[in-house]
């Protein structure tokens, strides 16, 4: 039987001082942590941006304003619109993408660099030449 992660398990967090008990459905224990941590970076963000605020409460829900321009952001970066579901092409997707464009940028480059020392060296040619007469 496969190794399957257990998902929509109960997860004891904490966040800011605060100990909760959640149950995100689809999600890990791993992964609820690692949503607790964002969370918990971006309370500390606004803390920080504003320290007259000791309120969690007021901060978790700076927190998630902020959380939610994230997403609205994200959104405009993929092409989707409010209410659409966004397309997010797999990361192994862009990895390659990207190692081909290295991989062209590359070949470029040696192309340009191949030019130049042949331009160099008809100039050396050519001025040597020059020198000689």
């Amino acid at each position: 039987m496969e190794n399957v992660p257990e998902r929509s398990q109960r997860t004891e967090i904490e966040i800011f001082g605060r100990k909760l008990s959640v149950q995100i459905e689809g999600l890990a224990p791993v992964e609820v942590n690692e949503l607790v941590q964002l969370v918990h970076q971006k309370m500390a963000n606004v803390s920080d941006n504003n320290p007259q605020i000791a309120d969690t409460s007021k901060l978790a829900l700076l927190a998630a304003i902020d959380l939610a321009a994230d997403v609205r952001r994200l959104r405009r970066l993929v092409g989707a619109g409010e209410g659409a579901t966004p397309t997010f092409v797999p990361a192994v997707e862009v990895i390659e993408d990207l190692e081909q464009a290295a991989e062209s940028l590359n070949r470029a480059r040696h192309s340009i660099e191949k030019s130049l020392r042949t331009a160099r060296g008809e100039q050396c040619q050519t001025t040597t030449s020059k020198r000689r007469k």
